[in-house]
């Protein structure tokens, strides 16, 4: 397999606590290997695997509901770090570090930041490659590139790890570097970066042995999301939508956007889904906007997908304020609207 599974930590974690029945929950790009870990740990845990075949985007997803209602004992989510939630049935977290070396990409990294003038780097990861960040921070410094790479002092994050809705450890460094390098496949975690740090980023993709500069891009999404924004000025009728995954539900912040968004003249609905897709909100066609209440990322990633413009809670915030300023600076001072 492509991916450490870590198949004895999982088959101990399952006989310690005597388990008979087991969620597996896998991130989307890993749903392929679920037969192969199922046969495994089957075999050797005497135990039945039950996987679960919903979406799964983050440890914010963690189908605890799912488990209580199929009477599972425990559950073992792969693909995403461990989660400060607490849950109420054992949660076993593997990382699935990527087995793939990241040296060739990371070269190409080197060299399209001398090409673009960046001399002080931050360097960050999606969490499958953590484990091969020691040695691209060698590769880069070798390169004669200075090196930063950030800490999460709350604890979440590990060293030098982003995903798609926290960047803590590349804030932590922001100010000290010139840009950023992110090792992942595809632009996701890089996208963050680069929106919530207001940096240029360069994606080191393992997968295609490939780096890029993703400026265009970002440029790109940033004058979709000041649109959206726009919308909402003109919108009479917004529509916010609840997150009902248990790591998501910000039911509080909801409302209290209700409330504010009332006081401007306008019609607020509120709706709750726990898959939020483009389909689900189609018959609501008398709402004008959306605003998500649930991933900040749906909005950024799925926008063209929808029919009516969609925003996440913060950018509501940026028109009830009449911000007009850099993306990356209102999300630097958010934090406590959003509480």
């Amino acid at each position: 397999m492509a991916y450490d599974f870590e198949l004895d930590r999982i088959i101990n974690f399952i006989k310690e606590r005597k388990a008979k029945t087991v969620l597996i929950q896998l991130a989307d790009g890993l749903k392929q290997y679920a037969e192969g870990i199922c046969n495994v740990v089957e075999s050797k845990a005497d135990c039945t695997c039950i996987v679960s075949a919903d979406p799964c985007y983050g440890f914010c997803d963690v189908a605890e509901d799912e488990a209580k209602r199929l009477g599972v004992d425990v559950i073992v989510h792969i693909g995403h770090s461990s989660s400060p939630q607490r849950f109420s049935i054992p949660v076993l977290f593997i990382e699935a570090y990527s087995k793939l070396d990241v040296g060739r990409a990371v070269i190409r990294a080197a060299e399209v930041a001398k090409e673009v003038g960046l001399k002080k780097v931050g360097l960050c990861v999606s969490v499958q490659h953590l484990k091969e960040l020691p040695k691209a921070e060698n590769i880069l410094r070798e390169r004669g590139l200075q090196v930063f790479v950030g800490e999460d002092p709350r604890g979440v994050l590990k060293r030098g790890q982003v995903i798609g809705c926290d960047v803590t450890t590349a804030l932590s460094i922001a100010d000290c570097v010139d840009g950023f390098i992110v090792i992942s496949g595809g632009i996701f975690h890089a996208l963050g970066v680069a929106l919530f740090t207001g940096k240029r980023v360069i994606v080191a993709d393992p997968y295609r042995g490939d780096a890029k500069d993703i400026s265009s891009e970002v440029k790109r999404i940033l004058a979709i999301r000041w649109y959206a924004i726009s919308k909402l000025k003109d919108a009479r009728k917004v529509g916010i939508v609840i997150g009902l995954k248990s790591g998501q539900m910000h039911l509080a912040q909801a409302l209290k956007l209700k409330e504010a968004l009332e006081n401007t003249g306008k019609e607020v609905m509120l709706l709750a889904l726990r898959e939020i897709t483009p389909e689900a909100l189609i018959p609501y066609g008398g709402i004008e906007v959306f605003v998500i209440a649930a991933c900040p990322r749906i909005p950024i990633d799925d926008y063209s997908n929808f029919h009516k413009p969609v925003l996440n809670i913060m950018e509501a915030y940026m028109y009830l304020q009449k911000y007009m300023g850099d993306y990356h600076k209102f999300y630097k001072t958010s934090a406590a609207l959003l509480s």
